[in-house]
């Protein structure tokens, strides 16, 4: 693809010869331990390949793990530097197995994950109302809200007040008062509004209630540790911000009305 298609298309730069950008951990891959032929390995790497090709994204990992064992585990494209407005002579930083990424809202689908595994230990029901565990929930007509219906974006509280300063999202004890004050606009899970930063917060209270630990505690002894994790954290540590992979917006600008709909659900 030429550099105007790309700059018209707001991609990245993709070699032609995909060895030069790709890392393999090779030590990590143990396919034949989960009973897998490398013929399947490959026809799924060669997907991933395919998707580097559209250059959408600039760097991708992937871990796929089959019966206990990690089967794939590459990394293909650049963690900075090849971004779609990215200088050709700026500094290209590998992306590789080790790179840490933000997971941005693909967080939530953690913060579930460690819900159920709550309630496979018995400490919750999804039906249970989230007042139940946390009373002071109850406030502003919210006594009836289920944690099913905040995992399904049903928790009727998508958004906090829009004029909290952004600096309330690292205050735990403010934001969770915020929620506890807010009044629902509707409590029966009848509609689907995304609950883009309020029902982690939810989620959690309820995990560090039943547990008594932090959801950081809680992810290192369930997930992190058992499965041999160095990053999978909720945040990074202020030393380890410069070993991050760089962000970028890539594909066709939204217009109106997407740009309408997307700033009314992020805000």
């Amino acid at each position: 693809m030429n550099r105007i298609a790309r700059r018209a298309l707001h991609t990245s730069a993709v070699p032609y010869d995909l060895a030069s950008v790709t890392h393999r951990d090779v030590a990590g891959e143990k396919p034949e331990l989960a009973g897998v032929s490398p013929e399947v390995v490959e026809a799924i790497w060669h997907s991933v390949e395919r998707l580097y090709r559209t250059g959408v994204h600039p760097g991708i990992q992937l871990s796929v793990r089959h019966r206990g064992e990690q089967i794939l585990h590459r990394a293909i494209g650049h963690a900075c530097g090849n971004g779609p407005h990215d200088a050709v002579d700026a500094l290209k930083v590998p992306m590789t197995t080790e790179t840490p990424v933000c997971y941005f809202s693909a967080s939530k689908a953690v913060t579930a994950l460690l819900i159920h595994i709550l309630a496979e230990q018995g400490l919750v029901n999804l039906m249970d109302p989230v007042s139940y565990y946390c009373p002071e929930f109850a406030g502003g007509g919210k006594r009836t809200i289920t944690i099913h219906q905040v995992l399904s974006h049903r928790g009727g509280i998508p958004a906090i007040p829009r004029e909290t300063p952004i600096d309330v999202l690292w205050d735990r004890d403010e934001i969770w008062r915020l929620l506890c004050e807010a009044k629902p606009v509707e409590v029966d899970g009848a509609k689907v509004a995304y609950h883009a930063i309020t029902g982690g917060f939810v989620l959690q209270r309820v995990l560090e209630k039943v547990t008594g630990d932090t959801i950081e505690s809680y992810i290192d002894r369930h997930l992190r540790k058992p499965m041999g994790m160095k990053w999978f954290t909720y945040g990074i540590a202020s030393a380890d911000v410069d070993k991050l992979a760089g962000n970028y917006a890539t594909g066709p600008t939204p217009r109106f009305p997407v740009s309408w709909i997307v700033n009314r659900a992020l805000g």
